[in-house]
C-alpha cells in the first residue's frame, strides 16, 4: 500500500534527527506538514472510490488513519511538557486530537475486524494515546471524549478470566504484561479523578499515572508469550 510505505519514510526520517532537533517546533512543523499532505491525498483517494468500496478498502483506510494518527502524536506530545509561543500551543492542541482521532480509528477498524485486538502496534497506539490523553490532557473532557476513550477501554477489558465459552476467548484482545499495566494504571487514574471531581471539584492528574513513564515505550512480547496463539 503506497500510503503505509510514505507514512514508514516519514516516520523514519523524523526518528533518525537527534533529539534536540525533534524537540525544536519547526522541525515538528515541517514534518506534521508533511503528515497533513499525505492525510488530504488519502482523503481524496477515499473519496474518489466511495463508489466501489469494499470492506477491505474500509479496513485499510482506517488502518492507514490510525498510524497517521499516531504518528501526528508522536511527533507533537513533546510540546504538552513545554511552554512556548502560538507555534507550541497549536502543536500541544495537535497532539490531543491525535490521541483522540487513534482511538477513534482503532474502534472503527474493530468494527470491521478483529486484527487491532491482535495486532501490538496498534494495541499500543491506543493505550499510550489514552494513558498520555489523561496525563496531559485539558481538565475540562468533552462527552465526546469521554465517549470515545470509555469506548476504547471497554474494547480492551473484556472479560479475560478464562470462562467456559471458547467462543468469547477468541474476540478478546492480546495485551502483554506492559499493555496490561497501563490499562489498569489508566483505568484507576480515571475512576480515582472521577471521585475527585465529584467530592473536591477538579483536581491535578493522578500520581499513579507516574508509575508508566510517557517518554518509554512499552516492552514488546517476546516470542514464547505470543508463539503459541499465533
Amino acid at each position: 500500500m503506497g500510503y503505509m510505505i510514505k507514512l514508514t519514510e516519514i516516520g523514519r526520517s523524523f526518528l533518525q534527527k537527534p533529539h534536540l532537533e525533534r524537540a525544536t517546533p519547526e522541525v515538528a512543523m515541517h514534518f506534521l506538514n508533511l503528515l497533513d499532505d499525505l492525510r488530504k491525498k488519502h482523503a481524496l483517494h477515499v473519496e474518489s472510490t466511495l463508489a466501489r468500496q469494499t470492506r477491505r478498502i474500509r479496513m485499510e483506510q482506517h488502518a492507514l488513519r490510525l498510524h497517521i494518527s499516531f504518528l501526528t502524536s508522536v511527533v507533537c506530545r513533546g510540546f504538552l511538557r513545554r511552554e512556548g509561543g502560538r507555534d507550541h500551543d497549536a502543536l500541544a492542541t495537535r497532539a490531543r486530537c491525535s490521541f483522540v482521532e487513534t482511538m477513534q480509528a482503532f474502534l472503527d477498524l474493530q468494527s470491521l475486524t478483529i486484527v487491532p485486538l491482535r495486532s501490538w502496534s496498534m494495541i499500543h497506539a491506543g493505550i499510550s494515546s489514552a494513558l498520555l490523553l489523561e496525563l496531559y490532557g485539558n481538565q475540562e473532557q468533552t462527552v465526546e471524549l469521554k465517549r470515545v476513550r470509555n469506548r476504547f477501554l471497554n474494547v480492551l477489558s473484556s472479560d479475560r478470566s478464562g470462562g467456559d465459552d471458547a467462543a468469547d476467548s477468541d474476540n478478546q484482545p492480546w495485551l502483554c504484561a506492559s499493555h496490561l499495566k497501563a490499562l489498569n494504571v489508566l483505568r484507576n487514574s480515571i475512576t480515582d479523578s472521577q471521585a475527585q471531581a465529584i467530592n473536591h471539584g477538579a483536581t491535578p492528574k493522578d500520581s499513579r499515572l507516574s508509575e508508566v513513564n510517557a517518554n518509554q515505550p512499552f516492552a514488546a512480547p517476546n516470542q514464547s508469550a505470543t508463539q503459541g496463539a499465533l
